[in-house]
């Protein structure tokens, strides 16, 4: 890539993103600090521009709140929002060259992943429960105006030329209900994402997941893979978002501009002069978002920032063993016991110690302790080193010990004598299957624990431990 398209498509990013002003126009009834109330209807075009200012900061905190906590680069994009308004107020905070680097370096992070993502939402769709082809209007729409907005913005054009350009990029109030407009495709693609198997009543983000937890051993794992599939969508939704209120916002502002003259009249007609109509359509984008502040909070109950936030959460469990979906293990502390710890007087004093033991403890299945060690094992790797790469701590685990897949059972051999066929000499062995966590093997064997033996004729008798340890998490 060249350095040119480089800048350009950092400065396509930053009216992406910077819609700014109309962040801080969401919310249908706003309480301003010096204490009045606006609402959307009671907002006419008599209102003044310093009013419009007033009214475009009283929900800027909460978006600026749900920004940096809940949305994916939202960190680099408040910090845009921020200098956006303030260079609406006349207070430039830093430079439109910075701007663009922090774009730049938020949108090269997820660019590498335009393919993965394209494909993997096609396997899901094969599944038959979404179509992803539901989000290419919304982005076929919303990068045509994106594109036509930059023309606009760097062309010789007056304020009052350019504010209605890019206004009349969404139409009059007429149009935003027509199938195809971009307010239709972004209603329409939301609503997809919020509930994308209505059968089961499932988002996107959830689909998305399961899609990777078939395919995983750990939550971690299907949580790497998914995740920035789904930042990916939400990064799609907010510039989509962030475009079409930078629409209504130049319209808004256009409405109050004193002089229009030079304006072309058919971008004139593609204007809404009701302000009212104009900020109950932004706060209509809006909530389908973020929701709405109620009671001084945001009330995000039924939005895709909610569903992508429940999917995600910032402490996510990563060690859950999902063994491919078949189910769920919360890997827990390791518990241990070396063989002679046992104290045993007997094989089946050895099994009854063994098996009160594990049973005090929770324990992995035996089918999934061998699937994992096989998960392990196909990706050249044991079951220490796999769940250790996932930040799971073995430290406990001595080397060599084994994994418990089931209880402990005994067996017993008599050495009979060869000329007589009389036995005189007794062993019994107290065993348990396990799997060696340090042996790249997919199945577990018999671990034999506990020897006792004795010999009928001389009453001499024997109990002792074999060498190792018993693990169980």
């Amino acid at each position: 890539m060249t350095k040119m398209k480089e800048k350009t498509t950092g400065k396509w990013k930053l009216r992406v993103i910077a819609g700014v002003l109309s962040m801080g126009m969401m919310f249908p009834a706003v309480v301003l600090s010096e204490g009045w109330t606006v609402n959307a209807a009671s907002v006419t075009q008599e209102q003044t521009t310093e009013e419009l200012k007033k009214l475009a900061n009283t929900g800027i905190d909460a978006a600026f709140v749900a920004l940096e906590e809940y949305v994916p680069g939202g960190k680099v994009i408040s910090s845009v929002l921020h200098f956006a308004l303030g260079e609406v107020m006349g207070n430039k905070e830093m430079s439109l060259e910075e701007i663009n680097d922090n774009i730049n370096g938020l949108y090269e992070k997820i660019g590498s992943l335009e393919t993965r993502i394209s494909d993997d939402m096609k396997a899901i769709s094969n599944t038959g429960l979404f179509d992803y082809t539901v989000l290419t209007p919304l982005n076929s729409s919303v990068k045509s105006i994106a594109s036509h907005m930059e023309g606009y913005r760097a062309g010789t054009y007056t304020e009052a030329q350019a504010l209605a350009k890019i206004g009349a990029l969404v139409g009059s109030s007429s149009q935003w209900n027509l199938n195809s407009h971009p307010f239709v495709n972004f209603t329409s693609a939301v609503s997809k994402i919020n509930q994308a198997d209505l059968l089961k009543n499932t988002n996107l983000f959830t689909m998305v997941y399961d899609y990777y937890a078939t395919k995983s051993m750990l939550s971690a794992e299907a949580y790497d893979q998914a995740k920035p599939v789904v930042d990916r969508i939400m990064q799609d939704v907010m510039s989509s978002y962030t475009v079409l209120m930078e629409c209504l916002m130049a319209q808004l502002q256009y409405n109050h501009l004193p002089d229009k003259s030079g304006v072309d009249p058919a971008d004139q007609a593609n204007i809404c002069t009701d302000d009212a109509t104009i900020i109950r359509e932004m706060n209509f984008l809006t909530e389908q978002v973020f929701g709405k502040m109620k009671n001084g909070n945001l009330d995000d109950a039924n939005t895709i920032l909610k569903k992508y936030r429940d999917t995600f959460p910032e402490n996510f469990d990563r060690l859950v063993v999902i063994d491919k979906g078949k189910g769920e293990y919360y890997l827990t502390n390791i518990a241990r016991m070396f063989h002679g710890d046992f104290n045993a007087r007997d094989d089946e004093d050895a099994i009854y110690r063994f098996n009160k033991w594990q049973n005090k403890c929770q324990r992995i299945s035996g089918e999934m302790a061998n699937d994992l060690a096989a998960y392990a094992k196909a990706k050249d790797m044991t079951i220490r080193q796999f769940l250790t790469s996932y930040g799971y701590d073995m430290s406990y685990a001595p080397q060599n010990a084994y994994l418990v897949t089931g209880d402990a059972y005994t067996d017993g051999i008599i050495a009979r004598n060869f000329f007589t066929g009389l036995g005189g000499i007794q062993w019994y062995h107290a065993r348990y299957r396990g799997i060696n966590v340090d042996e790249k093997t997919d199945r577990d064997k018999e671990v034999r624990f506990w020897n006792y033996g004795c010999n009928i004729w001389t009453d001499g008798i024997e109990s002792h431990p074999e060498q190792g340890c018993a693990l169980i998490f």
